[in-house]
């Protein structure tokens, strides 16, 4: 906060909601604001962007990263490490690159490769421990078919969970044959109840969460609720994907 001036820049990047920045206070602070992002633009909006680079067909907001780095007038340092933390940040966003992947996407990996981006330390980076691997096993195992192609797990009402966990679940359930959306949902505070949602390409997940005050993307999208049970949150989400499914014509 110290350093700021009427000439510093601040870059917003994977989001534009102010209810979501970091820093709320630098946000506020800060009046050159620049954002880059890959979820569809919601109704609230961070105010008077100096630049708006939202590209919802984007893999990542990597991938937008990667490709500004081609309009930069002065040279950049990225090294080995930069190159790698962004690497393993497009194997997120893609779940490895198994969704959302298209040539663009492959593109911005190969400039990455081209940087010595260490493919091996970027998977291990997003490695989990074996006490993780249990925690995301407990929540795995309590799902159920909504329908024979929807997955709900619910975990322990008592427990509290990272919402990464959450995410690694639903990406979890989504290796199953025949599955196209997952939902999983759990504790991550002692009053707020998360949900974290997965899809092929099927099933827009990100429609049914923003009917439920959440959003994201079109096969990765999440919502989450103050002073509400795990057992309300499920039987609200049964209903929006009724809904959803009733849109559509589909069982």
């Amino acid at each position: 906060m110290e350093h700021i001036n009427k000439n510093t820049l601040l870059i917003v990047v994977d989001n534009h909601k102010p209810s979501l920045a970091i820093s709320n206070a630098l946000l506020e602070r800060v009046r050159n604001k620049v954002i880059i992002d890959h979820h569809r633009r919601g109704e609230e909006f961070i105010e008077a962007p100096v630049l708006t680079y939202l590209e919802p067909a984007a893999s990542s907001t990597v991938e937008l990263v990667v490709e500004l780095c081609d309009y930069q007038n002065v040279e950049l340092n990225i090294n080995e490490l930069d190159a790698t933390i962004m690497y393993a940040g497009m194997l997120v966003d893609t779940n490895n690159f198994k969704q959302r992947v298209g040539v663009r996407t492959f593109q911005s990996a190969a400039y990455l490769k081209e940087l010595q981006a260490n493919m091996t330390l970027a998977y291990e980076f997003l490695e989990d421990s074996y006490e993780e691997t249990l925690q995301r096993l407990s929540i795995t195992q309590t799902a159920y078919r909504y329908n024979p192609y929807i997955l709900i797990a619910c975990a322990h009402e008592n427990e509290e969970y990272t919402r990464t966990m959450l995410a690694k679940a639903s990406n979890s359930l989504l290796e199953v044959s025949t599955i196209k959306a997952t939902f999983t949902i759990g504790r991550i505070s002692k009053t707020m109840v998360a949900i974290s949602a997965r899809s092929t390409r099927d099933i827009n997940v990100q429609i049914i969460m923003e009917n439920m005050g959440g959003g994201g993307h079109f096969s990765m999208a999440a919502a989450q609720f103050e002073n509400r049970s795990i057992e309300d949150v499920r039987l609200l989400l049964e209903e929006k994907i009724k809904e959803y499914l009733d849109d559509r014509g589909e069982v």
